[in-house]
């Protein structure tokens, strides 16, 4: 053979290396290779298509560059010249199976494993360059170690000396006489070059986010109530179901899906095993309430960001629930794309005893608004409004009491040593027991008008429940949530202000304290100032004389 015809196909991420590899070919091959590449090869105002196409059919072997290991999509200019140079080949000539040649072929040079589409499985030649290397600092000592192990035998040395077989002996022998530097330098430059280029690319990324693909039958869900049918999958991203205290590797409820050719690994399940899976879970309800609303209220609307949809994970981290793709198909199928992103949640500094202080006050007050305020929804008397229907506001107050258990967790209010100073643990203990029962009793009859299909007589019942259930929290919960409240209060006051200390001297405090009588709440308030008094005492004492 006289001259060997090479048509170097690539992506635009490798382009730098691509002319590298042409400077390979031409400097080891000399006038005995004609090399095809398009950014060199093809004439200003000449037909893309056609001289592409005319230079396939002619070329003796295709080179895919596929450089960073990641294959090309058949509808790129990769797979569309790969396809053109195999169905040239084909008329040319039948395939011969017996043919070691590399003639007729096509050569597929990665760095990696994975390979280009439709030649997954045939073997391709590796750059060799190992990935280890390219993490290491760019020192004047890496780079000369890396040229030396470069000089090694290799699988890309091996090819441009099969290269160089078919050509040599032809009417350029001259040439390879008389060539300067030998294929192993020749290639070595080109590894050092393909090095450089490979170095400056993404060895890994990560999103500070959680995704969740969410797939589902529009058919099956008519009515006002949606439910998300137990057979639409979801899919999640690797380590995104540890939000729900849910480990990817157990084989139920999840199975492996990994999607060429982008090559990313999730993990499915079905809405029917996820519930089953969360159910005994104490924020399970709450997760299963906030993604029906994420996906139901993204689906009436298109995608947006709902503020109020915050999810609280297994390890208490509060997330975001952002939607940002609604996808319809013509089957009337619905896919929802759903990000869970980590809001911000500042370090506690300073006493641990002024973090819980505010913890407790934060969650008395949200408890006073959401079902004591006389203008709040949940209000006993206000549930019956025309205003929503009494499916949406069960599943809104559903959502309100899984919200406030979290916050009732974060506040440490299940546990009663921490609050001896402001209710007597009696007390403490027959508020949480009445609000046990009334929460159970409010989900239990949330649940069943949700319940479908169900008739006027029983969702009437139904909403009798709940509103007597409201109805036993202004009247028996009020107080308690009142007393709670209004201690944690006082004690803020001298936290934050030692306004006694600072408004009054002693002797005033002491008369103030004198005049008081007869008011329980002014007493209390008297006890308060003592006790703020004998602190201010106890830390001046407690001072270094100078």
């Amino acid at each position: 053979m006289d001259q060997l015809r090479i048509f170097i196909s690539y992506t635009k991420d490798d382009q730098r290396i691509a002319r590298a590899l042409e400077t390979l070919f031409n400097g080891a091959l000399g006038p005995a290779v004609h090399v095809f590449r398009d950014e060199t090869s093809i004439d200003y105002g000449a037909d893309i298509r056609d001289e592409i196409v005319d230079e396939l059919e002619q070329a003796h072997v295709l080179v895919a560059l596929i450089a960073g290991g990641q294959p090309a999509s058949a509808l790129s200019w990769v797979g569309y010249e790969l396809g053109t140079f195999q169905s040239a080949w084909r008329r040319r000539q039948p395939k011969d199976p017996s043919n070691k040649s590399i003639i007729g072929k096509v050569v597929v040079l990665c760095n990696e494993e994975i390979s280009l589409g439709p030649q997954t499985g045939k073997r391709p030649v590796k750059l060799g360059i190992p990935t280890n290397v390219l993490s290491e600092p760019d020192t004047k000592e890496n780079r000369e170690r890396f040229r030396g192990e470069a000089q090694s035998q290799t699988e890309l040395l091996k090819l441009v000396q099969d290269m160089e077989t078919l050509v040599k002996d032809g009417e350029h022998e001259k040439f390879f006489k008389e060539r300067q530097n030998g294929l192993d330098v020749l290639v070595t430059d080109f590894k050092v070059t393909a090095f450089g280029e490979l170095k400056g690319r993404i060895m890994h990324e990560s999103k500070p986010t959680k995704h969740v693909v969410i797939r589902f039958s529009g058919a099956a869900m008519p009515g006002d109530y949606l439910a998300l049918p137990d057979k639409s999958t979801l899919s999640f991203s690797d380590q995104t179901s540890l939000v729900f205290g849910l480990q990817q590797d157990e084989r139920n409820p999840f199975r492996k899906v990994e999607k060429l050719p982008t090559g990313v690994v999730r993990y499915e399940t079905t809405w029917g095993q996820f519930k089953d899976a969360v159910k005994g879970h104490r924020y399970g309800a709450y997760w299963l309430d906030v993604i029906e609303q994420a996906v139901f209220g993204a689906r009436r609307g298109g995608a947006a960001l709902d503020a109020n949809l915050v999810l609280v994970a297994d390890n208490e981290q509060r997330h975001r629930m952002v939607v940002t793709t609604v996808t319809t198909f013509f089957n009337n199928d619905c896919e929802v794309s759903l990000y869970l992103i980590e809001a911000l949640r500042r370090r506690d500094r300073g006493d641990e005893a002024t973090s819980n202080l505010l913890n407790g006050i934060t969650t008395v007050c949200r408890f006073r608004f959401a079902f004591l305020e006389f203008k709040g929804e949940f209000y006993y008397e206000n549930f019956r409004s025309k205003i929503g229907t009494p499916q949406a506001k069960a599943k809104e107050l559903l959502m309100e009491l899984d919200y406030l258990r979290s916050e009732a967790t974060h506040a440490k209010l299940e546990m009663p040593g921490p609050w001896k100073e402001f209710m007597d643990e009696q007390r403490f203990t027959k508020m949480m027991q009445i609000w046990v029962e009334v929460e159970k009793e409010l989900r239990g009859a949330c649940a069943a008008l949700l319940a479908q299909p169900l008739d006027a007589v029983k969702a009437e019942t139904n909403i009798n429940a709940i509103v007597a259930q409201l109805e036993r929290i202004d009247k028996e919960v009020r107080p308690f949530n009142a007393e709670l409240g209004e201690a944690i209060a006082r004690k803020m006051a001298i936290v934050f202000g030692m306004g006694v200390h600072i408004q009054l001297t002693r002797d005033q405090a002491e008369a103030l304290v004198g005049s008081i009588t007869g008011n329980q709440n002014l007493i209390e308030i008297a006890a308060a100032i003592r006790q703020s008094i004998a602190e201010h005492d106890a830390e001046r004492r407690s001072r270094p004389r100078m």
